[in-house]
């Protein structure tokens, strides 16, 4: 959603060869949620850097927060391998980072 709401296509990024992959997920599993729980995942993003960026993510029920976790997201070409991100999507990654400053 926060990707999509840059403005960033994944299938534009596709055509042009690129694909967002996640790299690591650190997760620590705070407190249970139960069905029908209504929950807000939050998530930000710091840490861009030529070929990846770092996102925080919390799972929140209400204000108890149920889970925190780090994800870092890289970007692949068509040969799997680990590329830079084009200006054009670097700029709009950054303008996330900046909204989601405090």
């Amino acid at each position: 959603e926060m990707v999509r709401d840059a403005g960033i296509s994944q299938l534009d990024m596709k055509a042009a060869g690129l694909v967002f992959a996640v790299r690591r997920v650190e997760a620590d599993y705070l407190k249970p949620a139960n069905y029908d729980d209504e929950l807000v995942v939050e998530t930000r993003l710091d840490t861009l850097k030529g070929a990846s960026f770092d996102m925080p993510q919390r799972v929140l029920r209400g204000q108890e927060v149920l889970l925190e976790a780090r994800i870092k997201v890289v970007i692949l070409n068509t040969h799997g391998r680990a590329a830079r991100l084009p200006a054009d999507i670097r700029a709009k990654v950054t303008a996330i980072a900046a909204s989601d400053s405090p």
